[in-house]
C-alpha cells in the first residue's frame, strides 16, 4: 500500500500502532513531539551511501592502505591510493559508525558527483527527495488522499525539509541540515539525475579518482520499508 510506504518515511515513528503507518495524524505539533522521542530513521536508504555500509569506500580498489600521514591539523590518517586519500582516522576500527570514518579532515567516505566531492551520506538524501516526490504526486492524484488536507501537508517537500532539520538537530552529533536539504530539494524538483548547485561539502578532496562505483565494487540497492528492506546494518 502506497500510504504505508509514504507514512514510513514521512511519519517515521518507532513503536507506534498500525495507525501510524496506515492513517494520518490530526495534530501535527503532537506528531513533531513524538518524532523527537521515537524517530525511526531506518525506513529508507541507498545502501552504499549509508554510513553503516560504507566500508567499500575504505577498501580496495577504492582505497589501498599504505602508510600513516600526519595532517596539518595534527590528525593521523591512512594514506594510499588510488582514491579517498587520506582515509579514515579510525581506519582499523571495525565499528562502521566510528566517527573517524566521516572525519571532515580526511576524504574518508567521500564520493564524487558531477565534479563535486561530497560526504556519501549527504548524497543519500537525493534518494529521499525522489521518494518524497512520489508521495507528493500520489497525494495530489489519489481520489481519496487528495481530499485529506493533512495528507497534503505531510506528503510534501516542506514537511520533508522539517523532518531533516529535526533529525539533524538531535543525537550525539548534531549536524547542519543545509546540504541534505539541498539534495532532497534537487531530486524532488529535478528527478533522480538532479544535483544541487554549488560546491560539495568535501571541497578539500581531489575529484580525480579513476574508480567508478559500479556494481562490481559495491551493490547498488536501496531500502524503502516496509516493502523493500534489508541489506544493511541498523543504526
Amino acid at each position: 500500500m502506497k500510504i504505508k510506504a509514504c507514512n514510513t518515511i514521512l511519519i517515521p515513528i518507532k513503536g507506534g500502532d498500525d495507525s501510524d503507518k496506515t492513517g494520518f495524524p490530526t495534530d501535527l505539533d503532537e506528531l513533531k513531539q513524538k518524532l523527537r522521542q521515537y524517530a525511526d530513521i531506518d525506513g529508507w536508504d541507498t545502501i552504499p551511501l549509508f554510513q553503516g555500509a560504507s566500508e567499500w569506500l575504505r577498501t580496495p580498489p577504492v582505497f589501498t592502505p599504505d602508510k600513516i600521514q600526519v595532517l596539518p591539523s595534527g590528525v593521523k590518517a591512512m594514506t594510499g591510493g588510488p582514491c579517498a586519500t587520506p582515509s579514515s582516522t579510525d581506519y582499523y576500527n571495525t565499528d562502521s559508525f566510528s566517527d573517524g570514518h566521516e572525519d571532515e579532515e580526511t576524504c574518508s567516505d567521500t564520493v564524487q558527483v558531477a565534479g563535486q566531492c561530497w560526504l556519501n551520506g549527504t548524497v543519500n538524501y537525493g534518494t529521499f527527495g525522489v521518494m518524497v516526490r512520489l508521495c507528493s504526486d500520489f497525494a495530489k492524484t489519489d481520489v481519496i488522499v487528495k481530499r485529506i488536507p493533512v495528507a497534503q501537508k505531510l506528503y510534501s517537500l516542506e514537511w520533508a525539509t522539517n523532518l531533516i532539520k529535526l533529525y539533524k538537530s538531535f543525537g550525539a552529533h548534531p549536524e547542519q541540515a543545509n546540504d541534505p536539504i539541498a539534495w532532497t530539494q534537487a531530486t524532488f524538483n529535478g528527478g533522480p539525475r538532479a544535483v544541487p548547485s554549488g560546491p560539495g561539502n568535501r571541497p578539500k578532496c581531489k575529484c580525480s579518482c579513476g574508480c567508478k562505483a559500479s556494481d562490481d565494487i559495491t551493490d547498488w540497492n536501496y531500502i524503502w520499508q516496509p516493502f523493500k528492506g534489508g541489506g544493511r546494518l541498523p543504526r
